[in-house]
């Protein structure tokens, strides 16, 4: 991510292409970035805890931590400009 310094996250994703999904965390900014492909091939999964954020390219790795809730529901949202899955289990 040699974009990032020069550019900013907005500009740099701009010039990626491909099948992607990262972290990056700004030690001077104290931010974490992440972000995937525009198409969402390659997942990133990502919830907030009380002891910070746990994130990776699949639900196992979320669990493993156990401070992620394993709370199952199923939530659907349909309209005429976009259709909103949501995820399967609470705060993911």
């Amino acid at each position: 991510m040699h974009l990032y310094p020069s550019q900013g996250m907005s500009r740099a994703l701009h010039h990626l292409r491909g099948e992607f999904a990262f972290a990056l965390y700004d030690d001077k900014e104290e931010s974490l970035f992440l972000a995937r492909d525009r198409f969402g091939i390659k997942p990133l999964y990502w919830t907030e805890t009380d002891n910070g954020v746990v994130f990776g390219s699949e639900l196992k790795v979320l669990f493993a931590n156990p401070d992620v809730q394993r709370k199952f529901f199923c939530h659907w949202h349909l309209s005429s400009t976009n259709a909103n899955y949501g995820a399967w289990y609470y705060g993911i």
